[in-house]
């Protein structure tokens, strides 16, 4: 009989007398408070009332009887007494009554312990339990996801990221090109003259909040003026691209950060108009810049080359906003450009807005190309929170299907590789970007299931295992209740 079965036996009135009659010739107070702790492992003063001995065996075996211990009992006092005859002539009848079963006058009755095949049931339901609490948290549960995104958006914004310059070589070719929030201009290799100044500038500066500085071409002019030269990007610049437009492309970049100097190649003739800019040397009688002023370009024939350096004020501010020639292939990015902060935004009216797609995007899972391509809607907003390692890999301008609501018919095209640490897709409040909490968005990164199911032989190898585990400890935990 294993410790977890009890016999719950009625012993009759003859057997109960001569169970404690053999008890009470073979043990004292001392050697039955040894029996109660030893084989029963209780203490005797809280079974029975400390009484006389023979009262206290009374009581001890009315309890015995009712717990179902009265044969373990008997079983114990004879191992302790092994030479009483008298108390192995009871625990021979105690045993007895102990066998006779349901038929007899006593009842054989299990306890409320747990049975073998009960173990057994009960590990298996609590392995189920088990498994779908771990596999709710594993689908919750969501990691730094390396990523490739394929967006198309009006604007988008970065800064430079790491220790060393970086080049931003979009090889824009430009019919025209505006410089507001300006620093100053020089030039070389062309000489300005007006019909308001009396001596031709050396310079132009643009010590005005509201001064800008425009290159248009002449009658003379072709349909391309110059092209862009690359702009060095120094770690830490602030970088916002847009493209606007619908007969004519034009490319706006903001960038802000260290003060900079920009060399710009022309290539045909053109004129300098300028607003709230004043000249080095100044005009005779000249005290303050004027509202607008159109300076003639002329090309000095001997010089090596003809070009603007186009300087920002000392916080590194500037606006450059680019017609880009019609003639001339798209604008794209030459090579890749290390980012951090890198975002989709479109002006809305009550600021800028997250949702700035204009045709529908991707994200492509770059360790797990199995997984299914995630489209993005263009109705939908991409919140990219945190992204590390970030690189533009690709950007140049296009020209997506029409959408109703646009006002330009080109788009910046953009693939965006990195790890992604923290991001929302999805629908919410349109004019408040850092809301992400209101309304309908998921989170793109793969979460612990996805990746450790990824795989047909994973998720047999998991399967296995926990089957394993699961049928192993139920078998052991049923041949130990059994022994």
């Amino acid at each position: 009989m294993s410790e977890s079965t009890r016999l719950f036996v009625r012993l009759t009135g003859s057997e109960r007398e001569q169970l404690h009659a053999a008890m009470l010739a073979a043990f004292d107070h001392a050697t039955l408070k040894r029996l109660v702790s030893f084989k029963l492992g209780e203490r005797l003063d809280a079974l029975v009332e400390d009484a006389g001995l023979s009262e206290m065996l009374v009581n001890l075996i009315d309890w015995a009887e009712r717990e179902g211990r009265v044969v373990e009992l008997a079983r114990g006092a004879h191992s302790l007494q092994p030479d009483s005859a008298a108390l192995t002539a009871a625990c021979d009848v105690i045993e007895a009554a102990g066998a006779r079963g349901p038929e007899g006058t006593g009842a054989t009755v299990r306890s409320s312990r747990m049975t073998p095949l009960t173990w057994f049931v009960a590990s298996l339901g609590a392995s189920g339990i088990a498994a779908a609490a771990v596999t709710y948290l594993a689908s919750h549960w969501h990691l730094d996801t390396a990523v490739r995104l394929d967006l198309f958006t009006e604007r988008l914004s970065f800064a430079t990221r790491g220790d060393q310059p970086q080049l931003l070589d979009l090889g824009i070719e430009f019919s025209r090109l505006t410089f507001a929030r300006c620093g100053g201009v020089e030039f070389e290799g062309v000489t300005l003259s007006s019909s308001r100044e009396s001596a031709a500038p050396e310079r132009l500066n643009c010590r005005d909040s509201d001064a800008k500085i425009d290159l248009e071409g002449n009658v003379d002019a072709g349909p391309r003026l110059g092209t862009l030269s690359v702009m060095t990007l120094e770690p830490g610049t602030e970088v916002i691209l847009s493209v606007a437009g619908n007969r004519e492309q034009v490319i706006r970049i903001e960038r802000s950060g260290r003060p900079f100097t920009l060399d710009v190649p022309v290539e045909h003739g053109l004129d300098v108009v300028t607003s709230f800019v004043d000249a080095e040397p100044a005009a005779t009688g000249s005290t303050a810049p004027r509202d607008l002023t159109r300076y003639e370009v002329a090309f000095v024939a001997t010089a090596p080359r003809h070009a603007l350096r186009l300087a920002s004020k000392e916080r590194g501010v500037a606006d450059l906003i680019l017609g880009v020639s019609p003639t001339s292939p798209p604008p794209s990015l030459k090579a890749p450009i290390s980012v951090e902060a890198f975002a989709v935004t479109k002006e809305a009216a009550r600021g800028y807005a997250t949702t700035a797609l204009v045709a529908p995007g991707s994200l492509t899972y770059v360790d797990y190309p199995t997984f299914r391509t995630l489209s993005i809607s263009e109705d939908d907003a991409l919140a990219l929170s945190s992204m590390s390692a970030t690189q533009i890999r690709s950007l140049s301008v296009v020209s997506p299907p029409e959408a109703a609501g646009r006002k330009s018919r080109y788009a910046l095209h953009v693939t965006v590789e990195g790890n992604l640490e923290s991001a929302k897709v999805g629908r919410g409040d349109p004019g408040t970007s850092d809301k992400t909490h209101d309304g309908r968005w998921a989170d793109p990164r793969l979460t612990v299931y996805d990746v450790v199911t990824n795989g047909w032989w994973k998720i047999a190898a998991l399967a296995a295992s926990w089957t394993v585990a699961t049928i192993g400890g139920a078998y052991w935990g049923w041949k130990k209740l059994s022994g």
